[in-house]
């Protein structure tokens, strides 16, 4: 969803049954709370000189492949370089 600004706004949705004929419905503006966890999360993985991504990034990325492909049970070709 988009403001009147066009930012975007996230919200968090929960609805709850109380009786045959009614339901309560909260919503509640997340925004500032996501925006933040995306800066938090880009300030952890960036290095704060250069920008470039960090050595954690780095092994958690690579972590992750290899958990991919250990459950497609295909191997990782990180150099392009495949044996005949």
């Amino acid at each position: 969803m988009v403001d009147h600004l066009s930012r975007q706004k996230v919200f968090n949705i929960v609805i709850n049954h109380y009786d045959d004929n009614t339901n309560i419905v909260l919503l509640s503006d997340i925004s500032d709370t996501v925006i933040e966890s995306d800066r938090l999360r880009e300030k952890a993985q960036h290095d704060a000189l250069t920008g470039c991504y960090n050595r954690e990034y780095l092994y958690d990325s690579f972590d992750a492949i290899i958990e991919q492909r250990a459950k497609d049970r295909s191997r990782a070709d990180f150099d392009g370089y495949r044996p005949f």
